[in-house]
């Protein structure tokens, strides 16, 4: 209940104080109108904090509206981990043809060298592989979907080999595993990354011992370094992101001039080009893969540096020019590790490893200015130490793994409804006229047209979230688009015809 409190009427001053939110003073607010004795000024005064109280009414009164107007914000523990499932889930997750979910545990398992399991939208999580060693250890990077409908993905170590750096395997939806290349003193040791599909049927990745690598495999598991070995000092931590330009950019942890990071930029031919290097008032370590905004730049967060040394949120273009756009504080989130993810509305939105209210870390929104919220405060209980970053499942809502946490201290997933539409979205990324696409949304089995930047599309419907469309000979790079009878679904970010 609001109310007027005339403590210190004498002193000219009135206080509108709440059961929620700050006390608003009115001090000196009359002007040629402070209180006075004379009945007549007391009376004008009195009248004139009237008016000003029923406006700042009619403002708190529209503010209530327009929450209560707005979608409530949900936050749900969907898994637990307790070793035996898997433990230490360090990376985010990936959306199946199927809609499910499928992610890594670094560690757990029948034989505690981590897991690869499959999760539904509510919660039921089935182990699809136990790795072993030979086949990999310490799953610490997201899985890629395939255009092949398959999963790729990495281990920090394990090997079939003698040095054991690390491996690369793919996994069926259903859990049908192949260990594809053993990584090697030769050919770069201890990948901490996950894989990006290129044009075609090559596969990009990054190594981070040593002095680092980039380097490319085939569907066939044979892998050749781009970059690396000596070339430059780079340790990429971080994977790569596919520009517009058929161009890789990617960063460098502990890099660059400063030796506080770097972005750079590499060609399919291996050519190489630093296009930034940190110098910790900008940012410093750089550990998150770059995603591509709306306006087509290249966002991301350094783990450090900044104005409190916590970490940065930057911009990045093709060409190199750079832009610092926030500096995170302990409120905000302490030390932001994971991939930002490009929300429907086109906001970012990411974790922090520490921070926050309770100092477990948050979940927050941040837009392309800059202007950061927190969405979630984790408290142990739900989660601790996210390294992770988050997911938008086609549906809109927000999927992601804590490190720590939870009720066996192991790790967790998570939930988090916002209220952002649903959408769809494609692969393989950029593509050519005549060339069969998969599209991935909710509800398709009632599409009645697709359509590249506005030209339909032949189609074919595999199930309620995937179907396959053909790319017009005519069709031009845009956004696809799904109509359904109830609603038209749009994808994020423009398809790149080639």
């Amino acid at each position: 209940m609001l109310k007027l409190d005339t403590a210190n009427a004498e002193k000219g001053q009135f206080l509108l104080a709440g059961k929620a939110g700050p006390v608003i003073i009115l001090a000196d607010l009359l002007g040629e109108c402070a209180f006075r004795r004379t009945l007549m000024r007391v009376r004008f005064c009195r009248d004139f904090v009237s008016v000003y109280i029923q406006a700042i009414l009619a403002i708190l009164l529209f503010c209530v509206v327009v929450v209560l107007s707005s979608p409530a914000q949900v936050f749900t523990t969907l898994v637990n981990f307790d070793s035996a499932h898997g433990a230490g889930p360090d990376a985010g997750l990936a959306q199946g043809r199927n809609g499910n979910l499928y992610g890594t545990a670094s560690s757990g398992g029948t034989n505690g060298n981590g897991v690869v399991f499959e999760m539904t939208a509510e919660g039921k999580l089935t182990v699809l592989h136990d790795f072993d060693r030979t086949d990999g250890d310490y799953p610490q990077a997201p899985l890629l979907l395939s255009t092949d409908g398959s999963f790729y993905g990495t281990t920090y170590d394990g090997g079939s080999g003698y040095e054991s750096y690390g491996t690369i395997f793919k996994i069926s939806g259903g859990g049908k595993f192949r260990s594809l290349f053993s990584f090697d003193s030769d050919t770069g040791n201890y990948p901490t990354a996950g894989l990006i599909q290129g044009v075609g049927e090559d596969y990009y990745g990054t190594t981070y011992g040593g002095f680092g690598t980039v380097f490319t495999m085939n569907a066939k598991g044979r892998v050749e370094t781009l970059y690396g070995l000596g070339d430059e000092f780079v340790d990429p931590f971080a994977g790569l992101v596919m520009g517009n330009d058929g161009n890789f950019y990617g960063t460098g942890y502990v890099a660059g001039a400063n030796a506080d990071g770097e972005v750079f930029q590499i060609a399919p031919s291996g050519a190489f080009t630093v296009l930034h290097s940190f110098d910790q008032s900008d940012g410093r370590w750089p550990t998150a893969t770059l995603v591509i905004g709306t306006d087509g730049s290249f966002y991301g967060t350094t783990s450090s540096g900044g104005a409190y040394n916590l970490g940065t949120f930057y911009k990045i273009d093709s060409t190199g020019t750079f832009a610092m756009i926030h500096s995170f504080a302990s409120a905000d989130g302490e030390y932001p590790q994971g991939s930002l993810v490009l929300g429907s509305n086109g906001n970012f939105y990411g974790t922090t490893v520490s921070g926050g209210a309770n100092m477990d870390g948050t979940v927050f929104e941040i837009t392309p200015s800059g202007m950061l919220t927190v969405l979630h405060n984790f408290n142990g209980t739900d989660g601790a130490s996210t390294t992770a970053g988050l997911l938008q499942h086609t549906d809109g809502t927000f999927y992601g793994a804590t490190y720590k946490g939870g009720t066996e201290g192991y790790g967790t997933v998570f939930r988090l409804d916002i209220g952002l539409p649903p959408f769809v979205s494609f692969l393989p990324v950029p593509g050519f006229a005549g060339e069969t696409v998969g599209i991935f949304g909710r509800g398709l089995k009632k599409t009645t047209s697709v359509a590249f930047n506005g030209t339909p599309a032949q189609f074919k419907v595999v199930s309620n979230s995937y179907l396959k469309a053909v790319v017009p000979q005519d069709a031009t790079t845009g956004l696809v688009t799904v109509t359904m009878p109830s609603e038209t679904l749009s994808s994020i970010l423009p398809f790149q015809v080639w």
